[in-house]
């Protein structure tokens, strides 16, 4: 029985090729393409905290082994829109204390709810394979600093700026060009969010945090199980650390797919392993762009799904309020790296990561299939835990093979509306070995929360694709479907 999904439509699915990144200029804004409407982006992840392992004497979560460590990041917004950004969080609890005027971005008067809620996350890339190891609970805004900082470029009416313009809502909003820090430390301070309440593609979520479980150190921060972290046991490993906004007027003004940004770690020794970051912060993207940075032979697709909302209510509602309906765009990321089989039964090895930015519809399956029969195995799945008190399911998906037909198909184990699907901010792996090369695959997700008509196809992975001039540059000469 699929979970019912309330008030959002579905309108359509459409694939994107990732080439490569769009130019960019000083600060990080699309060179041509500067942004309209309130946008906030991570320019900078600037610390690392690790909080222990309760003296080795705390078990892990569900589906994590052996001894884990909670961690956090801190991370440096800017908006590098054309209008400030809701920050909002009325000293009081009650409407009205927040922004108070409307314009073409902000047809309602701002509520408890408009403010950011901030992701952290952790990836490793081992041996070919590239997985999410940990994730945090939400850290809610408040109260921007409006500071200044010349990495903070904003569209000063189509011109870049490096100016901090003061909002008319003071702390209630980040201001054009304006940048807000929030530390390891502060990103870490309890009690945080579930990402459970957000419905990141809309933005919607509740005005304040409810919290979860504080009993042991990692609870609600980035969860790792030290295994994943060991030196000894993860030679030649590469890690990083990603952070990722999710705001109200940014996502319904169409800004919401730049918000994450990432920046390469380095883990030391043990006992302790401290993280620390390394590198420069790579703005605007999420981390599954790492794997191709580092391995350009890897795939990346967008799998983009409009949705609509309808007479939506503002949240919480105001009398009289009500937003206007607008449609989004929500993302899934798949990529896609294939190499040599590791036994001598299979000629192919498949390694696949798909990650959910902000699709709040999920996903609940995902099949791979051959144009004709051929030999599979060596399979296997890795999902990235919810954790301290969030309600779903952590059961690994299920994974048949169909040899006659070609085909490898994973299913998440149904449990209602507590499911463990592939939600936003969290990255699944999926692996397997098969004769058959990358030619004519057809890779699909089945989503989650709506019924029929729900099947995102990979067909731009085929390698075939790139060919005729792919790396020229001229999409037009491109061979897709």
């Amino acid at each position: 029985m699929r979970y019912a999904r309330p008030r959002v439509i579905f309108i359509t699915l459409a694939l994107t090729v990732l080439a490569a990144s769009p130019a960019l200029c000083a600060g990080g804004v699309t060179e041509g393409a500067l942004s309209v409407g309130p946008d906030v982006t991570i320019y900078n992840l600037s610390g690392v905290n690790n909080y222990g392992d309760n003296g080795g004497a705390s078990a892990c979560p569900p589906g994590y082994n052996g001894t884990c460590r909670g961690y956090s990041v801190g991370t440096d917004s800017c908006n590098i829109g054309s209008v400030p950004v809701d920050w909002c969080d009325p000293p009081d609890g009650t409407q009205g204390d927040c922004r108070l005027t409307t314009d073409e971005f902000h047809p309602i008067v701002a509520t408890n709810s408009d403010h950011s809620v901030i992701a952290q996350n952790l990836y490793r890339l081992k041996n070919g394979r590239f997985e999410q190891l940990g994730m945090s609970f939400l850290k809610h805004g408040f109260v921007s600093t409006n500071s200044s900082n010349s990495a903070c470029v904003w569209n000063d009416d189509g011109t870049p700026n490096t100016s901090c313009v003061s909002p008319p809502a003071g702390g209630d909003q980040l201001g054009l060009g304006c940048t807000d820090f929030y530390g390891p430390g502060l990103n870490a301070s309890r009690p945080m969010g579930r990402r459970s309440e957000v419905n990141a593609a809309g933005a919607s979520h509740p005005a304040t945090r409810t919290g979860g479980e504080t009993d042991d150190n990692y609870d609600q921060r980035i969860v790792v199980a030290e295994e994943d972290l060991d030196p000894a046991l993860n030679a030649g490993a590469l890690y990083w650390m990603e952070g990722h906004y999710v705001v109200r007027d940014d996502a319904r003004a169409g800004n919401g797919l730049n918000n994450a940004s990432y920046r390469p770690v380095v883990v030391g020794s043990m006992p302790d392993l401290d993280i620390n970051l390394t590198g420069s912060t790579i703005r605007e993207q999420p981390a599954i762009m790492a794997w191709q940075a580092i391995d350009p032979l890897v795939e990346i697709v967008a799998v983009d799904r409009r949705t609509s909302f309808t007479g939506e209510a503002a949240d919480p509602p105001a009398t009289g309020q009500t937003y206007p309906d607008y449609t989004v765009t929500e993302r899934f990321y798949a990529a896609r790296r294939v190499y040599p089989a590791t036994s001598g039964d299979y000629s192919y090895r498949y390694e696949y990561t798909i990650y959910n930015m902000n699709s709040d519809t999920s996903a609940d399956g995902f099949v791979v299939r051959f144009p004709a029969a051929t030999n599979i195995g060596n399979a296997g799945f890795r999902d990235v835990d919810h954790h301290s008190g969030e309600p779903f399911d952590t059961s690994d998906w299920d994974i048949e093979i169909d040899e006659p037909n070609g085909r490898i198909l994973w299913t998440a184990v149904d449990m209602g509306a507590d499911t463990n699907a592939l939600r936003w901010g969290t990255a699944f792996t999926f692996w397997f070995e098969a004769d058959l090369p990358h030619i004519d695959l057809s890779q699909s997700l089945d989503l989650f929360k709506i019924d029929e008509l729900a099947m995102a196809r990979f067909e731009s992975l085929d390698p075939d694709l790139f060919a005729d001039g792919f790396e020229s540059g001229d999409i037009s000469q491109w061979s897709g479907r």
